[in-house]
């Protein structure tokens, strides 16, 4: 597997070189390069299957690299030593990211990943550019992997995700349901700020979306498909309170 390296700080290049090198002895770095003109040279060049790119940079951003692009047909892993806004776009848009000092064991399994997946790249980066460039809007767009495609989804479509073991199905307006092989917690974490609630151990919906509230012998929650979810006791205040914010 080909590999770029795109960072902006001499040290940081020679970490990551020596820890890939290390750790994997049939992926070859063809290249590096330490900022956005020179990053988007090398990737033109040797057409890389993975590319390691450093959000900030002297010249710009990944960002402002991936833009100038004109086919983004490789895995990327963002490299970051802030905890910031782009992170959550990251998670929405199924993109690795690791945190600087890179922890060998978060890179290891980050070019695992890479390995394991045969990933559509092109949805994925386009994915991700779009909610970078709407990073204030409301709704987002979401990649979600099932057994036989990415989806990518936006927010306002879901109505409600269910708990199946460490699985999670989507209920999509006007879609068929999608069954993902993630836990429902990764979804209940990172859905919250765009307009979600998970409402009992395994339903998490999207308030929006609920067309009525019974509480005759318990709350239960009617949403616009029709379909119905129990709201637990201990969310009941917490519902309500976020009703009155929509």
């Amino acid at each position: 597997m080909k590999a770029v390296i795109i960072d902006d700080e001499p040290n940081a290049r020679s970490t990551l070189r020596g820890m890939l090198n290390m750790l994997f002895q049939d992926l070859e770095i063809v290249g590096e390069a330490d900022g956005v003109a020179s990053g988007k040279t090398i990737i033109e060049t040797h057409r890389p299957e993975i590319v390691f790119l450093d959000i900030r940079m002297k010249d710009g951003t990944g960002f402002d690299m991936l833009r100038q692009l004109k086919t983004r047909d490789f895995a990327l892993v963002f490299l970051t030593a802030h905890d910031d806004h782009a992170i959550e776009a990251f998670r929405f848009s199924a993109t690795d990211y690791l945190l600087k000092p890179v922890d060998p064991d978060d890179l290891k399994d980050a070019v695992e990943k890479v390995r394991r997946h045969n990933t559509n790249n092109q949805a994925l980066l386009g994915t991700l550019m779009e909610n970078i460039q709407q990073a204030s809007a409301p709704s987002k767009k979401l990649a979600l992997k099932s057994s036989e495609a990415i989806h990518i989804v936006c927010t306002d479509d879901i109505i409600r995700c269910e708990s199946m073991d460490n699985y999670t199905r989507f209920i999509l307006k006007d879609q068929k349901p999608l069954v993902i092989s993630r836990p429902l917690k990764a979804f209940d974490e990172m859905l919250e700020g765009v307009g979600f609630l998970r409402i009992h151990q395994s339903h998490l919906i999207n308030l929006s979306h609920i067309r009525k509230i019974d509480r005759k012998g318990g709350f239960i929650v009617e949403l616009s498909d029709g379909s119905e979810a129990p709201v637990s006791v201990r969310k009941k205040e917490k519902l309500l309170k976020r009703l009155q914010t929509i």
